[in-house]
């Protein structure tokens, strides 16, 4: 019967490590081949993730791969480098579709990290940096990696990025990773590829949107010149002044309300049950209520701005100049 293998030691076993660490902790060459190892960079040894307990203790969902990846690539970050740009973003929570590269940047006179999967840069000027929260992982300020990822994302995941920094304390439970001024701040003072996307995308960013889609469900109404109707997550009440709840866009003249329906109802009955209740109670107290899916909104963005703009009684009219083109390049069509 073959003998497991040896246990690591303490202060590897439940973290990728470099092998300049292994070797300093007695590891030796023979145990560093085994094959419960992966080589995820040059120079990187971890624990094969998917199914071990390594794996699930980190709380890293087995189908993240950049969040794995950053996670492996920690022990090749020199001092002063950072991880950055679309990663960071990533790491700091925002819902984006993008590259599973990973960018990591360095202050001169280091030079730009080189490894397979690596996208290496380097800043002549000071960066501000924080750790990521639960690992410790230097990344770039949340305000910098924006401006930084303007020439790596579509214009609609700027947004998505934007309105997730912007996300409302009491939504997450915590102080927003960035105020809009801070965000606006260094977009004028960046000069990077891409940063005039990002100022546009900070002119359409709001406090309010949610989730990703309530992002994208905004976006198909400035795209139709129409969200200028609307307040986000605000407050409705019934005639006698009682308290109905907090809806995602209100439109208090036409007393109408437009609402994404998430997976609720598949993750929590209770919750979806809840939104029944507070959707009828709107109805009772003279909302016209209308709801929409994912498939109205990837699917049907000129449909879905039809009925809104029924609703309120009015014509969608397609948005002009810079701001229509990014739209209209990103599939925000009508």
């Amino acid at each position: 019967m073959p003998q497991p293998p040896a246990p690591l030691p303490e202060p590897l076993e439940s973290r990728p490590f470099s092998v300049r660490e292994a070797r300093a902790a007695g590891m030796t060459e023979r145990v560093l081949s085994h094959h419960r190892f992966v080589r995820p960079f040059h120079g990187v040894r971890d624990v094969a993730w998917l199914g071990t307990p390594q794996g699930r203790a980190a709380g890293t969902q087995p189908d993240d791969a950049l969040a794995r990846a950053a996670t492996r690539v920690r022990p090749r970050i020199r001092e002063g480098e950072a991880l950055s740009h679309t990663t960071a973003l990533h790491l700091w929570g925002c819902p984006i579709r993008t590259s599973p590269a990973i960018h990591l940047t360095a202050p001169l006179p280091h030079s730009r990290s080189v490894a397979h999967g690596v996208v290496g840069h380097t800043r002549t000027t000071p960066f501000p940096t924080r750790a990521q929260p639960g690992t410790g992982a230097p990344l770039i300020a949340p305000w910098l990696a924006l401006c930084q990822s303007g020439a790596l994302l579509p214009f609609r995941e700027l947004v998505v990025a934007a309105d997730h920094l912007l996300r409302d304390p009491a939504a997450r439970g915590g102080p927003p990773l960035a105020s809009l001024a801070r965000l606006r701040r260094a977009a004028l003072t960046e000069r990077v590829r891409g940063i005039a996307a990002v100022r546009i995308a900070l002119r359409v960013a709001s406090v309010g949107a949610e989730s990703r889609m309530e992002s994208l469900l905004r976006l198909i109404l400035v795209r139709h010149s129409l969200d200028h109707h609307f307040v986000l997550q605000q407050s409705v009440h019934a005639p006698g002044g009682e308290w109905i709840g907090r809806f995602d866009l209100v439109c208090a003249a036409r007393k109408l309300l437009v609402e994404y329906d998430g997976d609720q109802h598949r993750t929590s009955r209770t919750q979806y049950e809840r939104d029944l209740e507070r959707l009828d109670a709107a109805r009772e107290a003279g909302f016209h209520v209308l709801r929409f899916r994912a498939k109205h909104v990837l699917l049907d963005p000129v449909g879905t701005a039809a009925r809104v703009a029924d609703a309120l009684g009015v014509s969608p009219s397609p948005v002009r100049g810079k701001l229509g083109e990014l739209l209209a390049e990103d599939g925000v069509t009508g």
